[in-house]
C-alpha cells in the first residue's frame, strides 16, 4: 500500500489517455491503498437502475466504481461512488452527473478525478451536496492524512454511522449465523442473466426478477434439460438471502436439493430445520415450526426430475401438506415438464434466451469480443442459440479456441473432454472413463442409479474403483448419499447417442427399436447429429415417426450433414436419393401423423383422393436446383423417376443454395410442403368431423350458393336441396368474392355433408343465427349474450369432432385438446350504437357447460383492473388443471377483438358464408397446427 503513496506524485497522464487509463493507474490502486478489498468491497461498472423519471436508450446507466463494506452489496453497505474522467475533460460540474447515482445507491461520498484533479464530495440529506476535499493528483501524497481521514474504509464506515444512520450489522436477527453462512457460501454471486418465463400464449411473459412478486405463494418452474433451472434456483435463493439480510423480507430462505432430501428420507420441514439448526442450535423444532406459522419461509426445491419416480408422489404430498398447514410458506419447485408429478402450484415455463439475454450471456463468458458470435456460426447452431446449454457450450468453445464450433458433436465432445481430459497423459484413461460413463448413462435411462448399484455395475464390467473415484472428482458424476447420476442428462444423452452411432446398420436398427425417445430429451437430436449417413438417418426417421410428432420435427435442427455421401454417388443416384427424401418427408410423415387426412392431402396435391404417390423431377447439373412434382402412382410405377415434371400435376421447385438448404434436406422440403398442404386443407374447411361440422359447413356453403349461384334462399328443406343439386354433383364452386382459392368446394362435398345431416335426422338447414338478428354485427344488442353462448357451444363441438376424426394420431400432443373440457368466459363490452368489443378466456371443467357471458358498457373497460382479474384467473386455471389431472404446462389463452360476424362476411370484406362457429373452430385448429410445427426447422 505504501508503494502507491510513494509513487502517486510521479504519475503523469497524457491528454489523449482514456478513462480506462485513469481507472487502472490511479483509481484502482488508490482504493486498494485505502483498505478496500478488490473482491469483497469494490464493484467496477456498477449498473444503476432508476425506477422512474429517467429513460436512456443504448447502454444502461453505469457507475465507474462503487465501494461497499463487505460481501453484501446493497444500499445498507454502500460507501462511495467513484467517477473517472479522461485527462482532457474538466471535472467542473461533474458532480451533478454522479450525484443521481449516489442517491440511488445511497452512498454518502462521491469521488471524482480526471487524473489531474481530485475531489471528494459529501452527499447531504437535506441540503446541497458539499465539496469537502480537493487537490491536484500530484499533491495526493502530501494530503494522504486528509484523504485517509475522509474515505479510508474504516473512516468511511465510521462517518456513515453518524451521517446516514446506516446499520452495518447485516445479520442481527436470531438467524444471523445461518444467513452469514449462506452469504459466505453463495458469494461471489455466479454469472446470471435474468430469464423470461411464459405463463400462457396470450398472457404477458414475466422476468425472473418478477417471479416472487407475481407468484407470492410460490410456483412450479419447468424447463427441458439444460435450460438453466438450477442456475435460476441458485440466483433466486441468493437474492432472497440478500433481501432477508437487509430486512427487506421477513421470510427466511432455504435451498432444498430434492435428491439429498429423498436420500436422507426426511420431510421438507425436517430438512430445512436441520439446515438452520446446524448454524443456529437455539432454533428448536418447535421454534422452527413457529417461524413457519408466524412469518413463513421461502423454500427453493431443485431437481424434482432427478428423484426416483416412486418418491415424487411423497414430495408432492409433502408440498400439499405444507401449503395446507403453513400458508405463509412460499415454495418454488424446479423440474422438467415430464416429472412434475402432482405438484399443485402455478406453473411457469422457462423460455429460450432472447437476443438481449444472449448478448449479456455471451459477454459474461467471453471477454474482449465486441461482436455477436452468432454472426460466425453455421446455420445448424444458430437455430438453437436461445437454448442456455447450447449457448454456454458455444461460448466456451469460442473462448477456448477463438473460433466457432462447426457441429453439435464437436461441441458436446468438448464438453465431455472437460470431465475426461488428457491431463493423465494417457489416451487409454480417457477412453476407459468414457466407457464407464456410457455404461452408467445406459443403465440410468429409465431410473436413477443408487450408489451401490452404480459401483457394483462398474466393478462387474471390469472397471476398477479408481475410475469411479476419478469420475466423481472430475465432476462428471454427481453423487449424493444414496444416488449417483451424470453431471447433466444432456451429457448422458450424448453418450447414448454416440454409442448408437457406432453400431453397424443392422445393430443400429435393432437398438433404436428398443430405445425410448422422450419429447423432453435431447437423445433424438444428438443422435441425428452423429449419423452423416443416409441409410442410418432414414432408419432413425422411420423409428421417430413411431414416436411423437414434436420429437420427430425437432430432430431436423441438428441433423448431421449427409450431403458428402450424395456427392460421392453418380449424378443419377444422387438425384434419385434427393427426390426419394422429398417424397418420404411428404408421404411418410403424412401417413404417420395424419393418416385420416390422406385422401384430402392427395386430392390437394395430385387431384385424386386416397392414392399412392410417386415423384418425378430433376436436379440441375450443379445439383443446386430441384424441380419436381408429386404424381399419382399406379401399381407398376416406380416411386422415383428422373424426368421433366409432369404438367398435369402441381409443379414445384427449390433452389437449394438460395434457400440456404443442403443437398440432403429433401425430407425437410417434403415436410415443409406437407405443412403448407395441411394449412390449405384447414383454410378450405376440408377436415373430417361429425354431424356438428357437417351442419355448419353445409349451411355456410349453401349461403354461397344463394348469394353467388342464385339458389332459392327460402329452400331450406334438405331433401329438396339434395334433389336440386344432385344433377350437379360433379360440379365445382369457385368462391369468387373471396381472396383465396382455398374456400372453393365441390358440390359432391356439400351433398356428403347434407347426407350426414339427413342420417342424423335433420329435415331442414339450421339457420340458427337468424333468431338473434338485429342491427349490430348481424345480431340484436339485447340478444348478443345468447348468440355468443350458442356460437361457442357449436364451435366446441366442431373442434372436438375435428380432433377425433382428423387428428387421432397426434391428439395427445395437441395442447388445446388436452385441456378440455373447458368453459368459455366471455366479456362483451358494447352499447346500442354498435361499439362492441369481446374478451374471451377459459377455465377447465369436469364436463362441458354453457359459456358464461358478462355484458358491460364500454365505459367500464379498465385495463389495470382486468390485468389483476386475469392474474387471479390464471392461478385458478392452473389449480383446476392440476386437480383434474390435466397437464398444467399449457397455454392459457385470453384475447380481445370484435364481435364475431354473423352475416357471412370475412374481415377482409369477402363473402365466405361461414357461420362464426365454423370460423372459430377452424381458427383453434390452425393455432394447434402452428404450435405443433413451431419447433420444425428445414434449415
Amino acid at each position: 500500500m505504501n508503494d502507491f503513496w510513494s509513487s502517486v506524485g510521479a504519475i503523469i497522464f497524457d491528454p489523449d489517455d482514456t478513462e480506462a487509463v485513469v481507472e487502472s493507474r490511479l483509481v484502482t490502486p488508490l482504493l486498494h491503498a485505502l483498505g478496500y478489498d478488490k473482491d469483497d468491497d469494490i464493484v467496477p461498472k456498477k449498473s444503476v437502475e432508476f425506477h422512474q423519471g429517467q429513460v436512456k436508450k443504448g447502454r444502461p446507466f453505469e457507475a465507474d466504481f462503487v465501494v461497499y463494506c463487505g460481501p453484501i452489496k446493497d444500499e445498507n453497505t454502500s460507501l462511495a461512488v467513484i467517477e473517472a474522467k479522461r485527462p482532457s475533460k474538466d471535472i467542473k460540474g461533474a458532480c451533478q452527473q454522479v450525484e443521481s447515482y449516489a442517491r440511488v445507491l445511497r452512498t454518502p461520498f462521491i469521488i471524482i478525478t480526471n487524473g489531474l484533479k481530485f475531489e471528494i464530495w459529501q452527499q447531504q440529506l437535506s441540503a446541497e451536496n458539499s465539496l469537502v476535499f480537493t487537490c491536484s493528483v500530484t499533491e495526493l501524497a502530501l494530503r494522504r492524512g486528509d484523504v485517509e481521514a475522509l474515505i479510508s474504509r474504516q473512516a468511511a464506515m465510521s462517518h456513515c454511522q453518524g451521517l446516514w444512520g446506516k446499520d452495518f450489522a447485516t445479520a442481527a436477527s436470531e438467524m444471523a449465523a445461518y444467513i452469514a453462512a449462506e452469504i459466505d457460501r453463495t458469494n461471489p454471486a455466479k454469472l446470471f442473466v435474468q430469464r423470461t418465463l411464459a405463463r400462457g400464449q396470450d398472457l404477458p411473459t414475466i422476468s425472473s426478477a418478477e417471479l416472487h412478486a407475481e407468484f407470492p405463494k410460490g410456483a412450479l418452474i419447468t424447463g427441458p434439460s439444460g435450460f438453466g433451472k438450477t442456475q435460476l434456483c441458485e440466483h433466486l435463493f441468493h437474492v432472497a438471502v440478500g433481501s432477508y439480510s437487509k430486512s427487506a423480507s421477513d421470510k427466511i430462505p432455504v435451498e432444498v436439493p430434492l435428491v439429498e432430501l429423498v436420500a436422507e428420507g426426511i420431510s421438507i420441514f425436517k430438512y430445512t430445520h436441520e439446515r438452520i439448526n446446524a448454524h443456529c442450535p437455539h432454533i428448536t423444532d418447535s421454534k422452527w415450526r413457529d417461524v413457519w406459522r408466524q412469518d413463513g419461509a421461502i423454500i427453493f426445491c431443485d431437481g424434482l426430475e432427478r428423484v426416483l419416480s416412486s418418491r415424487r408422489a411423497h414430495i408432492a404430498a409433502d408440498i400439499s401438506a405444507i401449503r395446507r398447514d403453513f400458508p405463509k410458506v412460499v415454495l418454488f419447485v424446479f423440474s422438467r415438464p415430464s416429472a412434475t408429478a402432482d405438484i399443485y402450484l402455478p406453473a411457469v415455463r422457462l423460455k429460450e434466451l432472447d437476443y438481449e439475454q444472449r448478448q449479456e450471456f455471451q459477454k459474461g463468458i467471453i471477454s474482449g469480443i465486441a461482436h455477436n458470435i452468432s454472426w460466425d456460426l453455421p446455420k445448424s447452431l444458430n437455430a438453437r442459440l436461445g437454448h442456455p446449454l447450447f449457448l454456454r457450450l458455444i461460448c466456451e468453445h469460442y473462448s477456448k479456441f477463438g473460433s466457432r464450433p462447426e457441429t453439435l458433436t464437436k461441441l458436446f465432445d468438448d464438453w465431455l473432454t472437460k470431465f475426461l481430459g488428457w491431463s493423465d497423459g494417457s489416451p487409454a484413461i480417457r477412453v476407459r472413463r468414457e466407457a464407464a460413463l456410457l455404461l452408467l448413462a445406459q443403465q440410468s435411462l429409465v431410473e436413477p442409479l443408487s450408489n451401490i448399484a452404480a459401483y457394483r455395475m462398474l466393478i462387474e464390467a471390469g472397471f476398477d474403483e479408481e475410475i469411479f473415484n476419478a469420475l466423481v472428482q472430475s465432476d462428471a458424476l454427481n453423487i449424493s448419499q444414496n444416488n449417483v447420476e451424470l453431471v447433466h442428462e444432456a451429457l448422458a444423452d450424448f453418450l447414448r447417442a454416440k454409442h448408437l452411432a457406432s453400431l453397424s446398420l443392422e445393430e443400429f436398427r435393432t437398438s433404436i427399436e428398443r430405445t425410448t425417445f422422450r419429447n423432453d430429451s435431447l437423445l433424438a437430436t444428438l443422435l441425428m447429429g452423429q449419423i452423416p449417413n443416409l441409410q442410418y438417418q432414414r432408419a432413425l426417421w422411420y423409428r421417430l415417426s413411431q414416436s411423437g410428432i414434436c420429437e420427430y420435427l425437432a430432430a431436423f435442427k441438428f441433423r448431421a450433414d449427409a450431403s458428402p455421401m450424395l456427392f460421392q454417388l453418380s449424378e443419377v443416384e444422387a438425384q434419385e436419393n434427393v427426390l426419394q427424401d422429398i417424397l418420404d418427408g411428404f408421404e411418410q410423415t403424412s401417413l404417420a401423423y395424419f393418416p385420416e387426412l390422406w385422401d384430402e392431402i392427395c386430392l390437394e396435391e395430385v387431384g385424386v383422393s386416397n392414392c399412392g404417390l410417386c415423384i418425378g423431377g430433376l436436379l440441375d447439373a450443379h445439383l443446386s436446383t430441384v424441380s419436381y412434382s408429386f404424381q399419382m402412382r399406379s401399381a407398376n410405377d416406380a416411386r422415383v423417376s428422373l424426368a421433366q415434371t409432369d404438367t398435369g400435376f402441381r409443379q414445384r421447385g427449390v433452389n437449394v443454395l438460395l434457400s440456404r438448404l443442403r443437398l440432403d434436406d429433401g425430407r425437410a422440403i417434403g415436410v415443409g410442403v406437407l405443412r403448407e398442404t395441411l394449412n390449405k386443407i384447414i383454410s378450405g374447411r376440408k377436415l373430417k368431423g361429425g354431424v356438428s361440422l357437417a351442419r355448419e359447413r353445409l349451411v355456410s356453403r349453401m349461403r354461397i350458393l344463394v348469394k353467388q349461384e342464385n339458389f332459392p334462399q327460402d329452400c331450406i328443406d334438405l331433401v329438396s336441396i339434395k334433389r336440386a343439386l344432385d344433377p350437379a354433383r360433379e360440379s365445382f364452386v369457385c368462391v369468387s368474392d373471396f381472396q383465396s382459392e382455398d374456400e372453393d368446394f365441390a358440390i359432391s362435398a356439400l351433398l356428403d355433408d347434407l347426407q350426414i345431416c339427413l342420417d342424423a335426422g335433420d329435415a331442414k338447414i339450421d339457420v340458427w343465427w337468424t333468431k338473434y338478428s338485429g342491427e349490430c354485427g348481424g345480431i340484436a344488442f339485447g340478444k348478443a349474450p345468447e348468440a355468443l353462448i350458442e356460437t361457442y357451444k357449436r364451435a366446441e363441438k366442431i373442434f372436438c369432432e375435428i380432433v377425433h376424426f382428423s387428428f387421432p394420431a397426434i391428439r395427445d400432443e395437441m395442447q388445446g385438446y388436452l385441456i378440455r373440457p373447458i368453459q368459455w368466459c366471455l366479456r362483451l363490452n358494447g352499447s346500442e350504437d354498435g361499439d362492441w368489443q369481446l374478451k374471451q378466456w377459459w377455465i377447465p371443467v369436469e364436463s362441458y357447460t354453457d359459456p358464461k357471458v358478462v355484458v358491460q358498457p364500454v365505459s367500464e373497460l379498465d385495463i389495470a383492473s382486468q390485468r389483476v382479474e386475469f392474474n387471479e384467473h390464471y392461478q385458478n386455471v392452473l389449480s383446476r388443471l392440476d386437480k383434474l389431472g390435466r397437464p398444467s404446462d399449457v397455454t392459457v389463452e385470453t384475447s380481445s377483438g370484435q364481435l364475431p360476424a354473423f352475416d357471412g362476411y370475412a374481415p377482409n370484406g369477402g363473402f365466405t358464408g361461414e357461420t362464426p362457429a365454423l370460423t372459430l373452430a377452424h381458427d383453434w385448429i390452425a393455432a394447434e397446427l402452428k404450435m405443433l410445427f413451431s419447433d420444425f426447422s428445414a434449415t
